[in-house]
């Protein structure tokens, strides 16, 4: 089955290209992000960044993420030996609380500046 590519809808390519700047972390860091990650903060982030989006295609492209991210804790969490489904709705965060949960892994070390001024720009608008 082919993968389907989210950004291959939108009507003109990305702004920015795909660069990391990134530590090699060790298995414990990596295992802490991806815990992270897949605990939540992938439902946090699209959750809070929906309701900046109002263009059609890209509204349906985020809600479909969402929920795939959903499915990934759900089933991050049955294997732990947690619930599922810990609460009914998961709140949203905002798109600076999200960057500075992500920082604060360490494994994101550097952001091209057109990253920094839309963080910026987030925060600013108490985003």
């Amino acid at each position: 089955m082919a993968q389907v590519r989210p950004t291959s809808r939108l009507a003109s390519p990305p702004v920015l290209r795909r660069t990391r700047h990134v530590r090699d972390p060790s298995a414990a860091t990596r295992g802490a992000r991806r815990r992270w990650r897949d605990s939540g903060g992938g439902i946090e982030a699209y959750d809070g960044a929906i309701r900046y989006v109002d263009a059609g295609d890209n509204l349906q492209v985020g809600a479909q993420i969402a929920t795939v991210e959903a499915r990934h804790a759900a089933y991050l969490n049955l294997i732990t030996r947690q619930s599922p489904f810990p609460s009914a709705f998961d709140a949203g965060k905002k798109p600076s609380e999200i960057v500075a949960a992500v920082l604060a892994t360490g494994f994101i070390t550097k952001c091209e500046q057109p990253v920094l001024d839309l963080f910026a720009k987030f925060k600013t608008n108490g985003a």
